[in-house]
């Protein structure tokens, strides 16, 4: 029988928050952040050290060889057989926060793909636990062409959620403009798509938070999907009271600041209010990547 893990500290949350930024930074970018963060917060560095070494372990281990389709067995490569209703048929990436499947459903007269995300096992701490729930709220009230559309959700038996989004096949924006060797008009026609895109989430009020290539795929059909509200906020708090739970908790706690700094808005960076204006820099920001390729800082 699993026992419920202990409730986290104020420093857990802390390096939980800060670890999903750090993830999506190269090695150089990491290193240089983690030095930074040393100088400030000796015992946070630590701690985001051991993080993300745990990290690198448990991805090494989830990770599906090239051959596991052909036969390769073993337990840190087995997939599940199914989450909830969804046939998993293959692994789509692995990180500190959870795993991404490929998944088919098949109904009488269809056969349905997407991609599931699953809050990784044992990952069930209050903190984390809600932002994925809330994840899962913000996307059921946003309906774009632009933004990945949420199609299911579930908590599985031993209380591990999961969501499922349409499958998105494409690449960060940026990197897609440089192999495509795309000119400036149908860069800048892809930017206002993005636009579009976060316009709509703001008339939900809703702020991304973490708008960046990675989180913007170009598809090889020139269509932009947003994706990753995992760390979006709420202007309203009605949405809160939707919970499943019952009562949300503020998705953004007293000294926890999710960001990915190389994006991050002067206001994010220095830990005050965050406004639609939050995610009109991060475009600027991710514009003059698109445009130049390079980061304006």
């Amino acid at each position: 029988m699993n026992e419920a893990p202990p409730p986290p500290s104020s420093r857990d949350r802390l390096a939980l928050d800060r670890l999903d930024p750090l993830l999506d930074l190269d090695e150089r970018e990491r290193a240089a952040e983690l030095e930074q963060i040393e100088r400030e917060d000796p015992e946070l560095a630590r701690a985001l050290a051991r993080l993300l070494e745990a990290d690198r372990t448990s991805a090494a281990l989830l990770a599906t060889p090239a051959a596991a389709g052909s036969g390769a067995s073993g337990a840190a490569t087995e997939l599940p057989g199914a989450i909830g209703p969804w046939r998993v048929v293959g692994r789509l990436g692995a990180g500190g926060m959870g795993e991404v499947f490929e998944v088919m459903r098949e109904h009488e007269r269809f056969v349905q793909r997407a991609a599931l995300k699953r809050l990784a096992y044992g990952r069930l701490d209050p903190a984390q636990r809600e932002r994925f729930l809330r994840e899962r709220q913000v996307l059921a009230r946003l309906d774009h062409p632009s933004i990945a559309r949420l199609i299911d959700g579930g908590i599985e038996p031993d209380g591990t959620p999961w969501l499922a989004l349409e499958l998105v096949e494409g690449e960060p924006i940026t990197d897609a403009a440089r192999r495509r060797s795309l000119d400036l008009r149908a860069r800048v026609a892809a930017f206002l798509e993005v636009c579009a895109a976060v316009a709509a989430a703001h008339r939900a009020l809703v702020v991304h938070r973490d708008i960046k290539p990675a989180n913007v795929l170009l598809g090889a059909d020139g269509r932009v999907r947003l994706l990753d509200f995992g760390i979006a906020k709420l202007l309203d708090d009605g949405l809160g009271d939707a919970l499943a739970d019952g009562g949300a908790q503020p998705l953004t706690r007293h000294g926890e600041r999710p960001f990915t700094p190389a994006y991050a808005a002067p206001e994010q960076i220095r830990g005050e209010a965050i406004t639609t204006a939050t995610d009109v820099w991060a475009l600027g920001a991710l514009l003059h990547e698109l445009l130049g390729d390079e980061r304006p800082f």
